[in-house]
This record gives C-alpha cells, sequence and structure tokens, in this order.
C-alpha cells in the first residue's frame, strides 16, 4: 500500500478505508507532529495530548468529506493552529521550560569534541535554547515548519497568516538566532 503521505484523500472514503488512512497517518506522523509541538514550546504532556488532537482533527475532517491534497503540510498546519490556540490560553505561564528546550537543542552536539570545544559547544547550545525559548509561538511556528521542509506559501496556509508575513517571521527568528551565534 502507498505511503499515506502521498495519497490525496477522496471525498468519498469508506469508514472502513478512514479509519485504517487514520492509524497509519498516525504512525507515519505521529512523531514528526510531537516534534513540532515540541519545537514550538510545549511541554512534552501538552504536546502528546495536542498531538493526538491533530490526529482526531484528521478524522473529524475525513467524517465531513473535506478534500485534503497534501497529509504532510495539512497536519502540521492543524497542529500549529491547535498549539498557538492553546499557547494564547496559557499565556502568562512558563510555555516550556529551558531544559526542554536545551534537551532539544542538544541533538546538535558534535560527539568528536575535545573537553575545551564541548563546554564552549554547550554554552552555545544553552544560549540557543535560551534565544528559541525568547522566540514568539508565531516565530517558532514558522520556524519548525520552513525546517520541516514547507514552502512559505504553504507555511502560510499552515498558519492563516499572508507569504509576506511568513518571510517577516523567519527573517526575525534567524536574526535573532544568528546573533546569539554571532554567525554572520
Amino acid at each position: 500500500m502507498e505511503d499515506v503521505s502521498d495519497v490525496v484523500i477522496s471525498l468519498n472514503i469508506s469508514a472502513e478505508r478512514r479509519e485504517e488512512f487514520v492509524c497509519r497517518a498516525y504512525e507515519e506522523h505521529r512523531s514528526s507532529v510531537y516534534r513540532h509541538m515540541i519545537a514550538i514550546g510545549l511541554d512534552p504532556e501538552s504536546a502528546q495530548h495536542l498531538t493526538q488532537q491533530t490526529f482526531l482533527c484528521l478524522f473529524e475532517s475525513l467524517l465531513k468529506g473535506q478534500r485534503i491534497e497534501r497529509l504532510r503540510p495539512w497536519l502540521f498546519a492543524v497542529a500549529a493552529r491547535i498549539a498557538v490556540r492553546h499557547l494564547e490560553r496559557v499565556r502568562g505561564e512558563a510555555i516550556a521550560d529551558l531544559p526542554d528546550m536545551a534537551m532539544l537543542v542538544s541533538a546538535l552536539a558534535d560527539r568528536n569534541e575535545s573537553p575545551e570545544q564541548s563546554a564552549l559547544s554547550a554554552e552555545r547550545r544553552r544560549a540557543l535554547a535560551a534565544a528559541m525559548q525568547a522566540l514568539s509561538p508565531q516565530q517558532r511556528v514558522c520556524l519548525h515548519l520552513r525546517a520541516e521542509g514547507l514552502r512559505y506559501r504553504e507555511i502560510a496556509q499552515a498558519t492563516s497568516l499572508s507569504i509576506p508575513s511568513v518571510a517577516e517571521f523567519l527573517r526575525r527568528a534567524i536574526n535573532r538566532l544568528r546573533s546569539v551565534l554571532d554567525v554572520k
């Protein structure tokens, strides 16, 4: 059977195929949607809950007969909207603990460094994690969607922003991260 990402979901999918499709989509895309939620700034528990909510939205959309052209961008779009709404509701509370963001950034570590290089790299990763934490939710969403390979147009559709707004959010986020890392 083909990869569920490549399927244009038709309007008249049977109940049995709909359930099978959503289960396969969940298996194939759950971890990337979850990572997206974490990258946006959600705590792991909220990210897990909202990832499940995303796939529930997929099931409900199929029940309503909605046509989904490209599944992966659609999932990221729904996940981004759900995450941003959640972050807006909990505004004022900590969006994500710095250690969680630091853990995400630590994946960038080079394991073949000398102790001095490792200490410097660890400091840069902490600074990058703090800079990621300081980005607005919209900047984190746009940055992560771009890192997932979505085009500006797809990010705009996913976030209900205009393409120039997406470009501006990305420009500001990248400039902020560059300034922290002293990259020209």
